[in-house]
């Protein structure tokens, strides 16, 4: 008898998920965000359609110190899950921004690949604040083409391979959970269904300088 077929899955694309950590002080975070809603009140506009989002500067104030530390710890846990090897250089956590989602606010397919050398993304996160389950998911998009193939055919993406061909990726956070992903993956929030705000931080981590730039 021939050995069972064995199967390969390349070319994966990964999302963690990290759930709350009861050392973080939610309470604190929020409060922080609040009171930075109030110094910039129009706040920007990139993704978000409604709602508020911060400046992209939030790792720099004292208030988020702690959890810019929990960000960064659990960002280079992953790139080295990943397989990046930064030759012992921490990956940079360079930028940090609140987002306050409310009733029917969402925000549009985007990625945040691509910033300006040298904070070249790798890879990015969001860290929950306060949500519920119908505050608003978080939806990933197949980067590749062939998976529209399913869709386009009404072709069946159901049991345990549908992970393999679906073309969507849909993750209903938990307040306190942090999510991490590769920068360069498409990516949308669903309206926020709730009478409840929907709060969240988001982060990009680029490669280390020294990588790029080469080791003096």
């Amino acid at each position: 008898m021939s050995d069972a077929p064995q199967r390969f899955e390349c070319f994966a694309t990964p999302i963690w998920r990290v759930p709350l950590d009861p050392r973080l002080d939610l309470a604190s975070i929020e409060k922080a965000v609040r009171a930075e809603q109030q110094r910039d009140p129009n706040g920007t506009d990139v993704s978000n359609k409604g709602g508020w989002q911060s400046k992209m500067d939030l790792d720099e104030r004292d208030e988020f110190k702690m959890l810019v530390e929990y960000l960064r710890f659990h960002a280079n846990q992953s790139c080295k899950d990943w397989g990046l090897d930064f030759r012992g250089h921490p990956a940079v956590l360079n930028s940090l921004w609140a987002n306050v989602n409310g009733p029917k606010d969402y925000n549009q397919t985007h990625h945040h690949w691509g910033f300006p050398f040298p904070n070249f993304n790798v890879l990015s996160g969001a860290f929950y604040v306060r949500c519920n389950k119908d505050t608003g998911s978080i939806r990933f998009v197949d980067e590749r083409p062939s998976t529209k193939f399913v869709t386009c055919y009404s072709l069946p993406a159901l049991g345990p391979a549908s992970h393999l061909l679906g073309e969507y990726f849909t993750a209903t956070p938990k307040q306190g959970d942090l999510l991490l992903f590769p920068a360069w993956l498409d990516h949308k929030v669903t309206p926020n269904e709730s009478d409840q705000e929907r709060i969240s931080m988001s982060f990009n981590i680029s490669i280390p300088k020294e990588i790029i730039l080469g080791d003096k």
